[in-house]
């Protein structure tokens, strides 16, 4: 169990600490954080809209409520003419204390220019201004015309229009002038600078960049405190190549966090009471937002500065770790291979052996250990010295490798001239079988060992199997195949002995599983 948990933890460590694995984990932080640092974009851009949109509508009541004021300004100016006008021994004062009577309260008021008295026919009753400067005569009568379809006595507005001058524009407001039983009288209208009149809302500070629209409820527009060409965005299109990438992200970003935004105007409008009139704020976005843009693009450039670092960090990291990986590698394998003859050492058989017999218990299959020793191999050390000596040994190493084949199959070198072969889910008679053809293989190498009667280099193993239903026979295995070998060098060598003859001449071991044996 101890085994199992130490496992699942060294594999768990190894995932963790792979190349893949921490490429893998970095891109995820990259993305985590630039998420997240999007929702912070995201989240500022909805507060700076939402304060924008609160900005224009008081801005809108603030411009509603000025041009109400002025406008009733104007009203009060051609509600006192008309008053006057219904007022009989007024009309026969001389002319001059007449218009000064009449006119007082539209002289106070710079913006309007002249006002002017006009009866039911169109002829010109009274007027502030030389009669040269009146209203042409046909624009006068579609203008009179007008007034009497529309039965209201309230204020009226008219289009705007450029004066002689071709520069100022005017416009006119308007009331009747009816008689006590309600017939059409004339009328009364007041010729207003719109030029003096934008010049109030302009002195009302609301921003450079503000853009204030009064237009009649048709459509027609009054006042503009910008031309349309003027919402261009302040801020310069970048001049250099970081300007220019901020710049593109943004406005990627823009599109991606409020698609509804982008490219447009923050509006507000408010209806002037009491007249066709309505006030329109706009704000350009891109003014707007200027200042959470100049945030986006150094944030957005910081962003992709600190992933290009991390980025290197992690490949720099992946390197590190794959090289780490192949030294320890390198290093187990140093620590798990015979340096002589290639095969595993003693260390590797002792881990592969255990994990084998767990294996066994927990699936009940066989296992058989073949022990392979080379025969009088002292003599042919002394006879042919040390180094033909690991030849030899190399020589028996290769035979082995050529026999045992299967990827599950485990060779190693246990000392000196003794070699193990753990042969997995085979029983005594494949195991026997391998044991012979090793056996044959290595006769055949013919490496001359004059001081033995065979004449070459030979090697006898002794066998020793079990299968999973016995684990106390199990625990013997490796000593049981030892002992196999010893019968093997007391029979004459080169031969296999298993130890199911051996159990069989010694009672005391009866209670162990039987082995086959075979030389």
């Amino acid at each position: 169990m101890q085994t199992m948990k130490r496992s699942v933890v060294s594999l768990f460590v190894s995932l963790v600490v792979s190349p893949v694995s921490a490429l893998l984990i970095g891109l995820l932080i990259i993305l985590s954080l630039s998420a997240a640092l999007l929702l912070l974009l995201a989240d500022a851009h909805r507060d700076i809209d939402s304060h924008a949109r609160d900005d224009a509508d008081r801005l809108a009541l603030m411009v509603e409520r000025e041009v109400s004021r002025n406008v009733d300004l104007i009203d009060l100016s051609i509600q006192g003419v008309a008053d006057g006008v219904e007022q009989p021994p007024l009309m026969h004062l001389p002319i001059a204390l007449r218009d000064q009577a009449l006119f007082s309260r539209a002289a106070a008021a710079r913006y309007i220019r002249n006002v002017s008295v006009f009866d039911a026919n169109g002829l010109l009753v009274a007027n502030s201004l030389d009669a040269d400067q009146t209203m042409d005569s046909a624009f006068l009568g579609s203008f009179l015309a007008a007034r009497r379809e529309n039965a209201a006595s309230g204020l009226l507005v008219g289009h705007p229009y450029l004066a002689k001058d071709r520069i100022t524009r005017l416009v006119t407001f308007s009331r009747s002038v009816r008689t006590p039983n309600g017939r059409f009288d004339g009328v009364v209208i007041a010729t207003v600078n719109l030029n003096y009149f934008s010049e109030v809302l302009l002195d009302l500070h609301l921003g450079h960049w503000t853009v204030i629209n009064v237009s009649l409820s048709d459509g027609t527009e009054l006042i503009r405190t910008l031309e349309p060409e003027d919402l261009l965005p302040m801020r310069a299109k970048g001049d250099n190549l970081a300007q220019r990438l901020g710049d593109k992200c943004v406005l990627w970003l823009t599109r991606v966090i409020a698609p509804s935004t982008a490219d447009r105007v923050i509006r507000a409008q408010r209806p002037v009471a009491g007249t066709p009139m309505v006030v329109t704020v706009n704000l350009p976005a891109s003014e707007v937002f200027a200042d959470w843009v100049r945030r986006c693009t150094q944030v957005v450039l910081l962003c992709v500065l600190v992933s290009l670092i991390f980025a290197v960090l992690l490949v720099f990291l992946a390197h590190t770790l794959r090289m780490r990986a192949r030294s320890e590698a390198a290093v187990e394998h140093l620590a798990t291979t015979d340096a002589l003859t290639e095969l595993h050492n003693r260390r590797a058989f002792d881990q592969t052996y255990t994990h084998e017999f767990e294996r066994i218990r927990a699936l009940g299959t066989a296992i058989s250990v073949l022990f392979v020793d080379v025969d009088n191999f002292k003599l042919y050390n002394d006879h042919y010295g040390h180094v033909a000596g690991d030849r030899a040994l190399q020589a028996v190493a290769r035979a082995l490798r050529t026999c045992v084949k299967r990827s599950a199959d485990f060779v190693c070198r246990y000392g000196g001239e003794e070699f193990v072969v753990v042969l997995p889910d085979n029983d005594m008679t494949a195991a026997t079988a391998m044991a012979e053809k090793i056996r044959m293989t290595v006769h055949q190498l013919a490496l001359a060992h004059d001081t033995t009667e065979m004449g070459v280099l030979t090697c006898s193993i002794g066998i020793a199997s079990v299968d999973g239903a016995d684990p106390l026979y199990s625990e013997n295995l490796l000593e049981n195949a030892d002992r196999a070998l010893y019968a093997a060098k007391r029979a004459g060598r080169n031969r296999v002995v298993h130890f199911d003859n051996i159990r069989a001449a010694e009672q005391e071991n009866s209670s162990l599983s039987p082995l086959s044996a075979g030389g």
